[in-house]
């Protein structure tokens, strides 16, 4: 499910940073098929040895950096990715200090994505995009953009 999200990445596009990879999805994906600058932002020091193992191993673009989240320091990218990381609140809370004006996040998301839309509308402005998951009838891929803080 995690090549999907090519089609919804904009061609200006060149750094995506991915949280929560856990065991590369889907950063590794993305740098596989594709030639963006790939950060992944992990906490789990196995998940990123493993991570480490197949980036040499293919020789892909992708950086990793074991911290949480909201331990590093926010830096510029186009694109943020997410799969299976937190409840969409969480999310746009941690994506805030890496946005820029144009840049968007997308996030692969499970059947309670509308439920989760309703509840950070509460606490942010945004804009998105609702799609239907290719591959798994009860996801989505959701596109956030012109996220603010209510």
């Amino acid at each position: 499910d995690s090549a999907q999200l090519l089609k919804y990445i904009g061609i200006n596009a060149k750094r995506i940073v991915d949280f929560g990879s856990g065991a590369g999805f889907p950063a590794l994906i993305l740098a596989i098929l594709s030639d963006y600058q790939i950060t992944v932002i992990e906490s789990d020091q196995r998940k990123c040895a493993f991570m480490q193992e197949a980036v040499a191993k293919f020789k892909l673009n992708v950086n990793i950096i074991a911290a949480r989240i909201e331990d590093v320091a926010p830096f510029n990218v186009e694109i943020i990715t997410s799969r299976a990381l937190a409840p969409l609140v969480g999310l746009l809370g941690y994506s805030q200090p890496f946005l820029k004006k144009d840049n968007y996040m997308l996030f692969l998301k499970g059947q309670n994505v509308v439920e989760e839309i309703k509840e950070a509308s509460i606490y942010w402005d945004f804009k998105y995009g609702l799609f239907k998951d290719a591959f798994n009838k009860e996801g989505s891929v959701l596109k956030i953009s012109n996220l603010r803080r209510l």
